[in-house]
């Protein structure tokens, strides 16, 4: 098949719904670190209101390199935390190479 049209071929992503439940993750593990979204914004170098934005999943027009600043903010602050207390899914994602991207075939994160 001709390389300039195999993208039709692929699923398409919601990137709307996508970015949303992108923020929910990111509003629940600040919550659970017991985070302001203030703290994080410093921790991460960015707004409070950029971080705002992201939760509240407006950000499809926020930068890359602001939500690449947010997540490893988060990434540090959870690698803090004694490993006994995270489930075996955070676990994973700790040892999980940063430059992963989310499977967007599965929708998950």
């Amino acid at each position: 098949m001709n390389d300039s049209i195999d993208h039709l071929d692929s699923p398409q992503v919601d990137w709307g719904t996508w970015i949303r439940g992108l923020g929910r993750q990111v509003r629940r593990l600040r919550e659970f670190l017991g985070l302001s979204q203030e703290q994080i914004a410093k921790m991460a170098g960015v707004s409070q209101g950029a971080v705002s934005r992201l939760e509240a999943g407006r950000g499809l027009a926020t930068p890359l390199l602001v939500v690449m600043k947010i997540n490893s903010a988060l990434r540090r602050a959870v690698s803090t935390i004694d490993p006994d207390l995270l489930s075996d899914d955070a676990r994973r994602l700790l040892t999980t190479d940063p430059r992963a991207t989310p499977d967007l075939g599965q929708g998950s994160f």
